[in-house]
C-alpha cells in the first residue's frame, strides 16, 4: 500500500514535470514571437508615421485646390 502510494505520487509528479516542460517551452516560444513582433512593430513605427504626414499634407493641399 505504501509502495502503491509512492509510486503514484512519483508518477504524479513525472506527469507535472512533463506538463510544467511543455508549458516552459510554449512559453519560450510564444515569448519570442512576441519579440520579434515588437521588433517589426519598431521598424514599422517610422513609416506609418512617415504616412501619417504625408496624408496630412495630401489632404491639406486638396483642401487648399
Amino acid at each position: 500500500m505504501v509502495t502503491e502510494k509512492k509510486d503514484e505520487n512519483a508518477a504524479k509528479r513525472k506527469r507535472q514535470e512533463s506538463i510544467l516542460e511543455e508549458k516552459s517551452y510554449e512559453f519560450e516560444i510564444l515569448r519570442q514571437q512576441l519579440m520579434n513582433t515588437d521588433k517589426q512593430l519598431q521598424e514599422l513605427y517610422p513609416r506609418m508615421d512617415s504616412y501619417s504626414r504625408v496624408k496630412e499634407t495630401l489632404e491639406g493641399l486638396k483642401e487648399a485646390g
